[in-house]
């Protein structure tokens, strides 16, 4: 269960990689932006496209233990690979761009990376047309993904998620539906060019909150469920008739003398019996 939703989190780092390729295409850098922020900026990538393969990693090996996917979360799970091959050439446009150890004139780095940067625009423009389409088909497969309600291992485990809190009685805001609806809403959106990157965050953020809150309620459950001990309703039903027999001790002549007490005719009401030296009972029998 703790791996059932590692395409969600797949998604949102699918999401990320196209968000941040986006920017890097997008932005029209001066030469000193290029000189200065292209370093921090192949880092970042490298960093990303990792992130990608790791939990794409958790999938494949979620699906070799048995694990059904719906033809959307495969689909999900195979742009992990066409992300690296986009990754492959924005290194290269970045690589190109990025100032070379020892050059000793900044104005003819400058230069150079100018010519660079002109040489690479169709590469440029081909990546963007690129991430455009990655970020087209990643919106349909999580909506899809989302919308199926037997077949996506997602929503698999998010209504067994929704019946462990209503078997076990959790009083919890559950919400899980409403996140999902948010992606749904936003997964509808159509790509606009002057807003993507802010639809793509929106994104984003939503399925990382969809994990969050899988993560809470999965946790809610399984301790909710450990406080659970099958040997006490075991024990009770042993002990059905037990209430019948509680006061019996008290009838017993071996150990009290309230038989005795009941029979004589004195006009005391109250029968006492002393125990341990701290303790004193008393009983009044209405007669």
């Amino acid at each position: 269960m703790a791996e059932a939703l590692a395409i969600v989190g797949l998604a949102s780092s699918i999401i990320a990689f196209i968000e941040f390729g986006i920017k890097i295409v997008s932005t029209t850098k001066s030469i000193r932006d290029s000189l200065s922020d292209t370093t921090s900026d192949l880092h970042e990538l490298e960093l990303i496209v990792e992130n990608v393969q790791k939990l794409n990693n958790k999938v494949l090996l979620d699906k070799r233990g048995g694990r059904k996917l719906s033809q959307h979360e495969v689909h999900i799970s195979k742009m992990a690979a066409e992300c690296d091959l986009v990754a492959e050439k924005l290194l290269d446009v970045l690589k190109h761009l990025k100032v070379r150890d020892g050059a000793r004139s900044r104005t003819l780095e400058s230069s150079r990376i100018a010519i660079q940067a002109l040489w690479k625009r169709n590469d440029v423009e081909d990546l963007r047309r690129r991430l455009t389409e990655l970020d087209r088909r990643i919106r349909q497969d999580v909506r899809r993904t989302l919308q199926q309600r037997h077949e996506s291992a997602v929503m698999s485990e998010l209504a067994a998620l929704r019946q462990a809190h209503d078997n076990l009685e959790i009083n919890y805001d559950f919400k899980l539906e409403q996140i999902k609806d948010e992606i749904l809403r936003l997964t509808r959106s159509v790509v606009d060019p002057e807003t993507q990157l802010t639809q793509l965050n929106s994104i984003k953020t939503e399925l990382r909150a969809l994990e969050s809150e899988k993560t809470i309620c999965h946790k809610q459950s399984r301790i909710i469920k450990s406080l659970y001990f099958p040997e006490l309703r075991r024990r009770w039903s042993q002990i059905t008739d037990a209430d019948q027999f509680t006061n019996s001790w008290l009838f017993d002549r071996s150990k009290t003398n309230f038989l005795d007490w009941l029979e004589s005719q004195h006009d005391e009401r109250v029968f006492w019996i002393t125990g341990r030296q701290w303790q004193v009972y008393s009983y009044e029998v209405c007669l």
